[in-house]
């Protein structure tokens, strides 16, 4: 098993057996997100907000993904729908990596990255035209993808700040979820989801407001 972190130096690979850690070069930029499977890595750039002031905390620009198919030796941009995307999320499930974006969209890709195709639109969804966010520019995003531990078609994705989606077709379609009664909700500003590996049926969600348990 190996360990990776995206960090604002790039990708490192942390081998939790003996504690060494290799960074993966030469990719020296900010790192959003981190996404591996097999040879393959896929790195959400963080956009550029303008530094060094970052204020107010929305990008200039989104910085797309970087994709590595030699374990992090050599890398290069993903091309098409996610040329310049403000990418928030990634993870790998159903046989495909799986990008949440800024406006909330959530991507796949059944080629190891090469290629890029989006489901149906969340913005379609009932909820979303209440979907927020408090800074500037004021939209939500995907902030977490979960992939169903045993059953690979169903993904969960936490929105900042929306709620929780799922998709039961391997992300074709996408359903908000939550309680009909608003007081056994989830907060709706999602900061982080996971999925107890030895109780499926457990989702933990972590909010401003403290975690939230679905069972």
């Amino acid at each position: 098993m190996r360990l990776y972190a995206g960090t604002t130096q790039g990708v490192f690979k942390v081998n939790p057996d003996n504690g060494i850690v290799t960074r993966l070069g030469p990719l020296d930029t900010s790192v959003e997100a981190v996404a591996v499977q097999g040879d393959t890595i896929l790195a959400a750039i963080t956009p550029d907000y303008g530094m060094p002031m970052r204020a107010p905390l929305h990008p200039l620009h989104g910085r797309g993904v970087m994709r590595s198919t030699d374990s992090g030796r050599h890398w290069a941009p993903c091309g098409g729908l996610l040329d310049g995307a403000q990418v928030t999320a990634l993870a790998w499930g159903a046989g495909g990596f799986i990008a949440g974006t800024d406006p909330a969209s959530i991507l796949h890709s059944y080629d190891l990255g090469a290629t890029w195709a989006e489901g149906t639109p969340l913005s379609g969804l009932a909820g979303a035209s209440r979907w927020d966010y408090p800074l500037p520019p004021h939209t939500a995003h995907v902030m977490t993808i979960v992939p169903h531990p045993t059953r690979s078609m169903i993904q969960y994705a936490g929105i900042e700040v929306g709620g929780v989606v799922m998709s039961s077709d391997g992300g074709c379609n996408w359903h908000e979820i939550g309680a009909t009664d608003p007081s056994a909700s989830v907060h709706p500003d999602i900061h982080g989801l996971a999925i107890c590996p030895g109780a499926p049926h457990v989702m933990y969600a972590a909010t401003p407001d403290g975690i939230y348990v679905s069972e």
